[in-house]
């Protein structure tokens, strides 16, 4: 399964030159746990942080990251890869989440 979601913040975002964000940022291979989501709630709050998204924005950027993370935890087989982006141009904030695809029952994750 490969989830990907856009949201764009509800007002533009301070940009300061020193820390302008880049069109891609990458990507993380996530440990196969429970604990995944939280590993990609830090990673996206320090750069939503860093790209000065707006607090309702970076919400709903944090609540999509922890529900698609849980679900290839809970659903799917490794690799849990997880990717962030700041679209420059849009100020769009993309999150990719892929995985192995679906495992052989849920809460799998014991068998990783």
């Amino acid at each position: 399964m490969i989830a990907t979601c856009a949201y764009a913040p509800e007002a533009t975002p301070r940009q300061d030159p020193a820390r302008s964000p880049s069109a891609s940022v990458g990507t993380w291979t996530l440990t196969h746990r429970p604990e995944a989501a939280g590993e990609a709630r830090k990673i996206t709050t320090e750069l939503l942080t860093r790209w000065s998204v707006t607090e309702g924005a970076a919400d709903s950027v944090l609540l999509t990251v922890s529900e698609l993370v849980t679900n290839a935890v809970e659903h799917a087989r490794p690799p849990l890869n997880f990717g962030l982006s700041l679209d420059p141009g849009t100020q769009r904030v993309h999150v990719e989440v892929s995985d192995g695809g679906p495992a052989a029952a849920d809460g799998d994750w014991a068998g990783s």
